[in-house]
């Protein structure tokens, strides 16, 4: 796979009988074309988590996730960034020594719909391997 959020789309979209709000998250392998590595394969490790409730929101899961790096004590930097699956202006990039490690919004109605959900979902991916490797690297002053 290359993103781990449609799996948790897939949970949300198969349990819509369960009450709400429902508050999952998921830690997996993505894998991305990479011709810089000797198998033409990068492999990255992922923990994503996904909110579905009548006002689910950018702000509810943007706490979630800088609860998540506070507790790490990792400096970070929250800059608005585009998505097609988020809605415009309800999404972000989260960027560690000037490295993107994390995106995070609403989901776009339209990608609400084709899945099928029927409710607000706000998402955030934070990529753990290039996370890693950034606080392995000494801090970089602005």
């Amino acid at each position: 796979r290359g993103w781990v959020i449609p799996s948790l789309l897939k949970i949300l979209k198969e349990n819509k009988h369960h009450e709400y709000p429902q508050e999952i998250f998921d830690i997996g392998t993505i894998f991305k074309k990479n011709p810089s590595t000797e198998t033409n394969v990068e492999e990255n490790i992922i923990v994503a988590a996904a909110i579905c409730h009548k006002t689910a929101n950018y702000t509810e899961i943007r706490q979630v996730l800088d609860s998540l790096l506070n507790a790490l004590n990792i400096e970070y930097k929250v800059l608005e960034d585009e998505h097609p699956s988020l809605i415009q202006g309800r999404a972000a990039k989260i960027v560690v020594n000037n490295k993107k490690v994390a995106y995070l919004g609403e989901l776009n109605p339209a990608v609400i719909s084709n899945w099928k959900i029927g409710m607000p979902v706000s998402v955030f991916e934070l990529n753990l391997t290039v996370l890693f490797g950034c606080i392995k690297e000494p801090k970089k002053l602005n």
